[in-house]
């Protein structure tokens, strides 16, 4: 979902967990029952997992009151007229009621459950649940504003998916519009409070941001990308309501959502931007050692330190080299490691000449990798994906792709995003590696079979480990030649270069935050092994400075992934069968890999036993 991916379930849940977005919570269902009576009847209950699966759909009711525009995006019943409660209230309801769901979930004893998905719901929860703890108590809900995903770029995505069929749809939509002063406003006062904590972002990261308001700030409503559902409103609602709720929502973007647009603008580029820190090591904020630790294991779901990530990062980029200096022999080019960067990076045969010829160009491809899908997998999702250019508004501080989860419950496709900005800077060879990540066999389909599976709790089909999501996204791109691309050396030096990226990462992004790396020094490790231009390298190293941790999430589960494919073919031989090995990894959604791990390795040992008693394996 990154690469820098800004996909919108991404965007909200780093902004949901980072921010935690919190809504009025007392009244969660028809019958009028709170959240504390709901808790208080679950704890009276005497079966164990009677009360676990109350336990799940208390969660995710609550959940998705606090966060609304999540239940949007994801495609699930809410309410879809407000926003999430961002005041200092709100701050303390959800750390309250969180402590509360912790000690419900202790009180549970998880040897006595009998059913295995049960006994992983139980672990999962409860990361879950400590995690955003922890999130909240650290002060990650002050760093809601940055070039990636800021609150500014959140509110018109989320505006833009919501459903757009109804009358109710509209009025909900138009509801949104109204409250957006409001958000923003409990957004400014966050702001200001971290900059009274000494909780902000890195000065240099932001200066994009200005310019990223201002390009949503329109004299015509119609061209705002708020109003697009009101561009063409479907022919089943009446022209006089047709005309009434146009009328109001131009009204609405004009009488509040410039205004706030405007006000936002100046706050962000007069005060807040000037009081951010100038240094760059997330380890120079408050508690800022142990807040980085906390967002690396959070990130990688494991307990590898940053040193240790740092020093897997260094063997990984040498070995990944090597591999990148045998293509280039392949090649015929005579020539230095550096010559060969520039010249995949500037020779016209690598380039097209036209953005649509890039997004024409990503929907041929990724329909071919379809058509081959069935040659590594048992079982594909049933929902589509659509190849859609990044919105204009926010493509100058973008990469290459993003991916953008669809809902199954609201038949909504998922969207894989392209970057047609700087033509010259798009490489072909980038293309394909790109497509088996964000799109197919990749993020979404990975993230819509989870979506898909049946028996689990709401909360496990939507979780969002980012290990396993992206270490799955990486992993993806090895599968390119199984599938028959990276035919050419060229594309093969494409697919090392992106695995290489992924490798960097481990060192730039512990470098910059615990090592006292500066960012010039992160930028030019980055020249020596990649041929990426300076505007795409500039935006991944401004990446890490705002999304600490996250980005070491790819290799260390992609890793992980290679690693149990390895075991699990040694350990069956010629039983090993690729097809159901992706089916056994991906059958218990998104996980934590430790949790994954135990899996394969019974997955493996249950295996081996059929054999033996089959066979005498």
């Amino acid at each position: 979902m990154w690469s820098m991916k800004t996909s919108l379930l991404a965007a909200i849940l780093f902004l949901g967990s980072l921010s935690s977005h919190f809504a009025q919570a007392e009244e969660l269902i028809a019958s009028g029952q709170s959240l504390e009576y709901r808790l208080q009847k679950l704890n009276a209950k005497r079966h164990e997992t009677e009360r676990l699966h109350l336990l799940f759909e208390l969660y995710w009711d609550w959940h998705l009151d606090e966060f609304p525009d999540e239940a949007t995006c994801l495609g699930y019943p809410g309410d879809y007229g407000r926003w999430p409660d961002l005041s200092s209230q709100a701050f303390e309801r959800h750390l309250n009621f969180t402590s509360q769901l912790l000690d419900a979930l202790a009180r549970i004893d998880e040897t006595s459950l009998e059913e295995e998905d049960d006994q992983i719901s139980y672990r999962i929860l409860e990361r879950i649940l400590e995690d955003d703890q922890a999130n909240t108590q650290f002060g990650n809900q002050y760093l809601i504003i940055n070039q990636m995903q800021g609150i500014h770029l959140f509110v018109p995505m989320v505006i833009e998916l919501m459903p757009s069929k109804t009358v109710e749809d509209y009025e909900n939509i138009l509801s949104r519009l109204r409250l957006i002063p409001n958000l923003f406003k409990q957004s400014i006062d966050l702001l200001d409070k971290g900059i009274e904590l000494g909780i902000t972002p890195p000065r240099i990261a932001l200066l994009n941001v200005p310019q990223q308001i201002l390009n949503q700030i329109v004299d015509d409503p119609m061209d705002s990308p708020f109003l697009k559902a009101f561009k063409e409103i479907p022919s089943s609602i009446d022209a006089a309501t047709q005309s009434r709720l146009l009328n109001e929502a131009q009204a609405i973007y004009l009488q509040c959502v410039c205004p706030s647009l405007k006000q936002l603008y100046s706050y962000v580029s007069e005060k807040y931007i000037p009081c951010c820190r100038q240094s760059i090591a997330f380890t120079d904020l408050p508690k800022g050692e142990s807040w980085y630790a906390h967002l690396v294991q959070s990130s990688t779901t494991t307990s590898l330190t940053p040193q240790e990530i740092h020093t897997i990062g260094l063997q990984e980029v040498k070995r990944i080299h090597e591999e990148m200096l045998s293509v280039i022999k392949s090649t015929g080019f005579h020539g230095s490691f550096e010559q060969f960067l520039k010249f995949i990076k500037t020779d016209p045969q690598f380039f097209f000449s036209k953005r649509e010829e890039i997004l024409e160009g990503y929907q041929n491809l990724t329909r071919d990798i379809e058509s081959k899908l069935h040659l590594l997998f048992t079982t594909l999702p049933a929902l589509p994906f659509k190849v859609i250019p990044v919105p204009s508004y926010s493509e100058e501080s973008q990469v290459a792709a993003y991916y953008c989860p669809g809902s199954i419950k609201d038949n909504r496709p998922g969207y894989f995003f392209i970057n047609t900005s700087y033509v010259k800077e798009r490489p072909k060879w980038e293309m394909e590696p790109l497509s088996l990540h964000e799109a197919v066999p990749g993020h979404h389909l990975q993230i819509s079979l989870a979506q898909e599976l049946q028996g689990l709790p709401e909360f496990r089909k939507n979780a969002t480990f980012t290990a396993y999501v992206e270490g799955w996204g990486l992993y993806a791109e090895s599968l390119g030649e199984e599938l028959g691309l990276y035919q050419d050396p060229y594309s093969k030096f494409g697919r090392l270069s992106y695995e290489m990226l992924r490798a960097i990462r481990l060192v730039v992004d512990t470098g910059m935050h615990a090592m006292g790396w500066s960012r010039d020094q992160a930028i030019d490790f980055f020249k020596q092994y990649v041929g990426m231009g300076n505007h795409e390298i500039e935006t991944e190293i401004d990446r890490y400075l705002v999304i600490p941790g996250q980005a070491l999430a790819y290799k260390i589960g992609e890793l992980k992934i290679q690693e149990m494919r390895r075991l699990a073919k040694q350990s069956l031989r010629d039983k090993f069968d690729i097809r159901t090995f992706h089916q056994a990894w991906l059958q218990y959604g998104t996980v934590p890999l430790d949790i994954a791990e135990q899996q394969i390795q019974q997955w493996i040992l249950e295996l081996r036993q059929q054999a033996l008693e089959v066979q005498g394996f």
